[in-house]
């Protein structure tokens, strides 16, 4: 997804803003885990700090991130 996103961003015009948000990024991931399974979902899980987590806790530590960012 990284790849993905800085070649977006380095294919723009120049002069042209590109903004990246890590937390939206972060939540996309996270709904995209909540599809994945097996591997994929495991590595994922990982990548985004969750290895381990069900579902339930992963939803109560992604609310955790977001309030933090609110405080």
């Amino acid at each position: 997804a990284a790849l993905v996103l800085g070649r977006h961003a380095a294919t723009r015009p120049a002069g042209e803003n590109v903004l990246l948000s890590p937390t939206s990024l972060a939540l996309a991931l996270r709904l995209v885990t909540e599809g994945a399974v097996d591997g994929v979902r495991d590595s994922l899980q990982a990548t985004l700090g969750f290895a381990g987590l069900g579902d339930a806790a992963m939803g109560d530590a992604s609310r955790a991130r977001l309030r933090a960012l609110a405080d």
